[in-house]
Parts: structure tokens; sequence; C-alpha cells
């Protein structure tokens, strides 16, 4: 009778290590206007095992959006925010090295989250496109896991004055207008 309860013991143990996935996480809106700068998140998750040699790559919808300097920071998963500029960036990829921002080699223990935050603005001609996060990393081999969302960009409000705003005339008068 005590080896079938260890053996349940086990597998039970088992299925909960089959459980603990790893995870990545894109968040932001997901409709924007032009010449506006939201913020998004990028969540890793660690799985069973502990995660290094982490990197976050993101890759811009297209060349309309930008990263914002001084806005990339690292929430630890003791809740502790450390300012993350990119390590490197190559066409549309924006890439941050955790290793290289913390400046010693990080090991993410098991089912604990690191999150990465960051601003894109949206130039004044930006369409439309696809935001996509990568994260990379090493457990006993190399292993990477991905997320996207769309962004659709909203076209602006259109302002319309009149200039001038009051124009003195009778009944039958022709008025003239320039709308700006």
């Amino acid at each position: 009778m005590r080896n079938r309860w260890f053996h349940l013991g086990v597998l039970l143990l088992a299925l909960g290590a089959l459980g603990t996935a790893q995870a990545v996480d894109l968040q932001g809106p997901t409709e924007m206007g032009r010449c506006y700068l939201p913020m998004f998140t990028v969540t890793f998750t660690a799985g069973a095992q502990t995660a290094s040699a982490i990197a976050f790559t993101v890759t811009r919808p297209n060349a309309g959006f930008s990263y914002v300097v001084s806005t990339g920071a690292f929430i630890l998963p003791d809740g502790t925010i450390v300012e993350a500029e990119p390590t490197s960036s190559s066409g549309l990829n924006v890439i941050w090295n955790v290793d290289l921002i913390l400046g010693f080699s990080y090991e993410l223990p098991p089912g604990e989250t690191i999150t990465l935050e960051f601003g894109l603005l949206t130039g004044c001609g930006t369409i439309s496109g696809t935001l996509d996060a990568r994260v990379d990393w090493v457990e006993t081999v190399p292993r990477y896991l991905t997320d996207s969302q769309p962004v659709q960009i909203l076209p602006g409000a259109v302002l319309i004055y009149k200039v001038p705003t009051v124009v003195q005339a009778a009944v039958g008068d022709v008025i003239t207008w320039t709308l700006i």
C-alpha cells in the first residue's frame, strides 16, 4: 500500500512540474492615434527550471513606431525596478539583454516573472501593423517564446476653424470664410 502512495506522490509532483510552463505575454494598447506615446509590457515567466541568458526582442510594426529613450525598465520578481535601455537594435528589432543591463549573469528562478516596460512613439504618418515580442533564454538548452498583437492606428480628429469668426453681412450678401 505504501508503494502505491509513493508512486501517486511522484506522479502528482511530476504533473505539478509540467504545470509550470514558461510564458511570454505582450500587453499594450491595440488601438492608438498618430503622434501618440503608449506604454507596452512584455512579461516572461520561467518554467520548472531556472532561466538564464534572458534577452527580450521587440519587433516594431513598421518604421513609423520609434522606441522612446528612457522609457525602458525591468521589473524583477522582488518588485525592484531597473532602468533598461536597449542593448542593441537592428532594423525594426529593439533588444534588451538582461545580463548586460544588470551587469551580471542573472538567473530567473522557476515560476518567477520578469517584466520589461517600454514606450513606443507613433509618428504622425504611422500606419497600422503588428507588434511582436520574443524572449530568448537558456535552461539546459536555448529556448524562446513569442507573442504578438495588432496595433491599429486610428485616424486623428480633424479640427476646423473659420476665419474670421464673425462677418458683418446683410441678407443677400456674399461672404467668404477661410477654413483652417
